[in-house]
């Protein structure tokens, strides 16, 4: 059962079709459909039965395979100009390894596609789907939640702030340190997060949050690193193991930093900020709450008022989701800049590469 022909919706209204319908699919797609200017209006799984349990389980019009759905919006003589009439966009949640491709033929068949993080693995690869994007006319976005809550632009005013303590609490940064740790055996995601196959391993699946966030606060790419990880033994089956755990030290527009992460164990989820005069940390840089989130700030004796501690709160920053949802539906429609822009997500490409071809991990070409 494919999708079916249904009238269109108003122009302001984004409809959406979820493609995937694992545990990400299943958490986000009711914050999806409260995002402002959007509408869910079906699913497509590998599995049709699949796509109809997930469609009935959240109120869903329609359900598909991935097959049919870039058929029903595919360009053709035939069907040119109304490609669109059942859906505009598709937010890709499939396995990391599914990214590139299939990010580049929803493009094909004429959608705006929010694909997960990571889009891509390979620097060739991100500018190549950028670049039909282009052609195609149609939006096309890394789905890094995280840089859609005001806690990013409160971290990234403090980073830049390099004159004194007009704008950052703590003076000019002169160090970031950032970590995401999670033991992927403990929670029983090892045959995914584990997978050479399915493009799994620390810096896809966590690394890639640490990465972004140094590039993001700076603005600027990462500069020198010296790299050192883990690579994993196979999982059964296959004969590539994934990079287990990674760290970094580097340095970038003068300023160093530590990146950590790993899929081997629980450990930190923090960045702090350390500049001239104390720091700015928080352990929620990639799930800020949306009523109250909170930077803890910590000053030196050298701060003009003396040792210290305390709280900037961002109260009501809403959900990373719902406003990654909304802002894509109005870049859309021309009112907004798309975050992250395609040169962000290209260098975020370029990073990625780097990190795995330092530990000796090749998932190959993603297109």
């Amino acid at each position: 059962m494919g999708l079916v022909r249904r009238e269109q919706c108003p122009m302001s209204e984004l409809r959406w079709i979820v493609m995937g319908t694992g545990l990400i699919a299943d958490k986000v797609t009711p914050l999806l459909a409260r995002a402002p200017g959007c509408r869910v209006v079906g699913v497509a799984s590998r599995d049709l039965g699949r796509a109809r349990a997930f469609a009935d389980r959240h109120g869903l019009e329609r359900a598909c395979t991935y097959e049919e759905l870039v058929g029903t919006g595919a360009s053709t003589p035939e069907n040119q100009g109304q490609r669109h009439r059942h859906a505009d966009a598709v937010y890709c949640t499939l396995p990391n390894r599914h990214h590139p491709e299939w990010t580049r033929r929803l493009l094909d068949a004429g959608f705006h596609v929010l694909c997960e993080k990571p889009l891509c693995w390979r620097r060739a690869d991100a500018e190549r789907l950028f670049a039909e994007a282009d052609r195609a006319g149609r939006l096309l976005v890394e789905g890094f939640m995280y840089l859609h809550h005001p806690q990013i632009d409160a971290l990234t005013t403090v980073a830049r702030d390099g004159d004194g303590l007009g704008v950052s609490p703590v003076g000019p940064i002169r160090r970031i340190e950032a970590c995401f740790e999670s033991d992927m055996k403990a929670v029983g995601r090892e045959a995914t997060r584990y997978s050479h196959d399915l493009a799994g391993g620390a810096t896809l699946d966590l690394g890639c949050y640490p990465i972004s966030f140094v590039r993001t606060v700076l603005g600027c790419e990462l500069g020198d690193m010296k790299i050192s990880g883990v690579v994993a033994r196979p999982i059964e089956g296959e004969r590539l193991g994934v990079d287990e755990r990674i760290e970094i030290e580097g340095l970038a527009s003068g300023v160093s930093f530590r990146l950590v992460f790993g899929i081997d164990r629980s450990g930190s989820r923090g960045v702090r900020l350390i500049g001239v005069h104390g720091t700015v940390s928080t352990e929620w840089p990639w799930s800020p709450d949306a009523e109250r989130a909170e930077l803890l700030v910590e000053r030196s004796e050298t701060h003009p008022r003396g040792a210290g501690r305390e709280t900037i709160v961002i109260a009501r920053g809403g959900d990373k989701f719902v406003q990654q949802f909304g802002a894509f539906a109005a870049a859309v429609r021309g009112g907004r800049a798309a975050r992250p822009s395609a040169s962000w997500s290209i260098g975020q490409a370029e990073a990625i590469e780097r990190v795995l071809d330092a530990v000796g991990v090749d998932f190959g070409p993603g297109l």
